[in-house]
């Protein structure tokens, strides 16, 4: 199982940066949804490409089971990023920009995004890939506690059903372009070739793992919820 992987890729942060820089200025950004895992204001989301709804609020950047992606108005004046995401083969099922403001931490927690039931790693078929735009030295992403060096322009891969936190010690609020991707022939062939039990395991974690999380939400609804989710780290949608 990948816990990160940096892809063959890259790409020319100035010009990323300075959109991304641009459309701060323009366009609404929104406190990102954190279940206790990031204060408030300190964490916020620019959605580029996202499910139906409300756009003006938080729940507009997760998707629902049955909502296709669509691009927002603000992905078209936005040519170099477009380009970036269009560099991907496959299904787009969300993009976003994540900023996260200089001396801002997001704490440790998993992932629990669904997509048709299905969290979001290589094995599964959907996968989060971050590339990153604006950042220095100073931002710490650790996934099960080891730091992933992401220098700007990168494309990074990372398992978000394991543990992971960020810190961003640096002066300047860190922001990153994060696409959430369905895993094709095109996307695959950027891995490490899988083994066979590589494979059996990802075919058996879809086939399953919808049923199971379909019955823990139905358990979880019927019995009381904590006011945030920081002694289980686990939070539908994060960094």
């Amino acid at each position: 199982m990948l816990s990160a992987y940096r892809l063959p890729l890259s790409f020319d942060p100035d010009p990323l940066r300075s959109e991304a820089m641009e459309a701060s200025q323009r366009a609404r950004w929104i406190d990102h949804w954190a279940d206790g895992v990031a204060a408030p204001g300190t964490w916020s989301v620019l959605a580029l490409i996202a499910g139906a709804g409300d756009l003006d609020d938080a729940t507009s950047t997760r998707l629902g089971q049955d909502v296709s992606p669509r691009p927002r108005a603000i992905l078209a004046e936005m040519p170099k990023v477009r380009s970036a995401i269009e560099t991907f083969q496959t299904v787009v099922l969300r993009a976003r920009l994540l900023r996260l403001k200089a001396g801002a931490a997001i704490s440790e927690h998993r992932d629990f995004a669904y997509f048709g039931g299905q969290r979001w790693s290589f094995e599964r078929g959907r996968i989060r890939v971050h590339i990153p735009i604006v950042t220095d030295g100073g931002v710490m992403w650790k996934l099960n506690g080891q730091n992933i060096a992401m220098a700007a322009g990168e494309a990074w891969y990372v398992n978000v059903c394991l543990p992971h936190s960020v810190e961003n010690r640096g002066s300047i609020d860190r922001i990153n372009l994060v696409l959430e991707l369905e895993v094709n022939d095109w996307l695959r062939g950027l891995f490490p070739t899988e083994t066979s039990m590589e494979r059996l395991r990802g075919a058996a974690l879809r086939l399953v793992e919808p049923y199971v999380w379909s019955a823990a939400r139905t358990l979880r609804r019927a019995s009381p919820r904590p006011k945030d989710n920081r002694a289980t780290g686990e939070i539908s949608s994060g960094d």
